[in-house]
């Protein structure tokens, strides 16, 4: 395998790898009897060296500073393949709460 980001394929598999924690930021900080489906836009800048830069809230129908300082705290851990070329790369994610 390659240590160079070479597909959306590759980050979408490390996000979707880290969505329960996502997920569990939605629970922890969100009213439990919450019936509306939550949504929040995510960018963040990976580095050359595949750690995250910075993470910016795009969108959000979340009014709770928590959620977005638990999701941007978890996006931050994460570790990417190297991006091609060894410059920074700027991805924009959707992430979706479903309450059961």
């Amino acid at each position: 395998s390659s240590d160079v980001c070479s597909s959306d394929l590759e980050i979408q598999d490390i996000v979707q790898s880290g969505n329960d924690s996502i997920q569990n930021c939605f629970k922890k900080e969100l009213n439990q009897k919450q019936n509306s489906k939550a949504s929040i836009q995510v960018t963040f800048l990976i580095n050359s060296d595949g750690t995250i830069k910075s993470t910016k809230i795009r969108k959000s129908n979340i009014s709770k500073e928590s959620v977005h300082r638990c999701i941007a705290s978890v996006i931050r851990k994460w570790q990417f393949p190297q991006p091609r070329h060894g410059s920074e790369v700027e991805i924009t994610y959707p992430f979706i709460f479903n309450p059961k």
